[in-house]
């Protein structure tokens, strides 16, 4: 069985910079970047699907022990907070390929 995924990640401290040069706007920038991570999510998952595979899209934000564990399996910067994971596995489309 083979196994694929996607994390999708975002740095805090790039929304914060982005709110700290549009003061105007600082407020309605944590919103718009859960939004755009939302967009390539769905689109991902959709792509996925139109090529014929399903997926299983998890979300983590809440849970800090998986933050913590993905910042260090990845060596990512503390700022960086993982939104969500997608999760595809190809046991169906091998086993139907090479087990004839």
């Amino acid at each position: 069985m083979i196994h694929a995924q996607a994390l999708f990640l975002e740095s805090t401290a790039i929304v914060q910079n982005y709110q700290q040069q549009t003061p105007a706007y600082a407020l309605l920038f944590p919103q718009w970047s859960e939004h755009t991570s939302a967009m390539h999510q769905y689109m991902m998952w959709i792509s996925l699907d139109a090529l014929g595979f399903g997926a299983n899209l998890q979300h983590y934000q809440t849970v800090p022990a998986v933050q913590e564990r993905t910042r260090e399996m990845f060596g990512l910067p503390g700022d960086w907070e993982l939104k969500a994971q997608l999760v595809r596995s190809f046991y169906e489309y091998l086993k139907d390929i090479c087990m004839d």
